[in-house]
């Protein structure tokens, strides 16, 4: 188990500690850049976990390729995708490719709001494992919500928790894929009881 610390967090089910963040001012354009952040297109702005951060796109799978370009180009060795449906496989796999053609690590985070196509493990899990079988390296998904307390559907803590488990029971012997729980945010009040909440209800982090 270990937790991924940034203004998202996760447990990561499958491997040793690190530290990944998120940020959104790599996307941002020099022309509308305030004046504090780093220019995007030019090198590293950090010296020493770089490579540990990451660009949450807020975007569905496949993001314009300038985005994965900038990712590089700022040191960052992550990058986020969302699929919303099945029918996002093929785009889940050419993100992917895309993202490790240039040396970048994917999270794979499924839908927004209250409503989910992939809200049927079974479902989530074919996904999955069709886009695991058309890739070269590994690849993460999230096991469920991101911030699960503001994005329903998959239920109240309980409910969360329970998909998790159903998920890592189904997809826990993909080789090449990591799982990793639903995300936490860390500006959430509620985060620590939500999470105290799983546990109670079974959820298997420590797998």
């Amino acid at each position: 188990m270990r937790f991924w610390f940034g203004v998202l967090v996760a447990l990561s089910l499958s491997v040793p500690a690190a530290v990944v963040g998120w940020s959104e001012f790599a996307l941002t354009t020099p022309a509308s850049a305030p004046a504090s952040l780093p220019d995007p297109q030019s090198g590293p702005t950090c010296s020493s976990i770089c490579d540990k951060s990451g660009v949450n796109t807020a975007a569905g799978v496949r993001a314009p390729m300038d985005d994965y370009l900038r990712t590089r180009r700022l040191g960052m060795g992550w990058i986020m995708e969302i699929a919303f449906d099945p029918g996002d496989a093929a785009r889940t796999v050419e993100a992917i490719n895309r993202a490790h053609d240039r040396n970048l690590q994917v999270v794979v985070r499924i839908c927004a709001g209250a409503t989910c196509a992939l809200r049927n493990p079974d479902v989530y899990a074919q996904f999955l494992r069709d886009v695991a079988s058309q890739i070269d390296g590994e690849f993460w998904a999230i096991m469920g919500p991101n911030e699960p307390d503001l994005e329903l559907w998959a239920g109240d803590a309980s409910g969360v928790a329970a998909y998790m488990n159903a998920m890592i029971d189904r997809v826990g012997s993909i080789p090449n894929l990591k799982l990793m729980s639903p995300i936490f945010n860390l500006s959430n009040g509620i985060t620590h009881t939500y999470f105290s909440t799983m546990e109670t209800a079974g959820a298997r982090f420590a797998e």
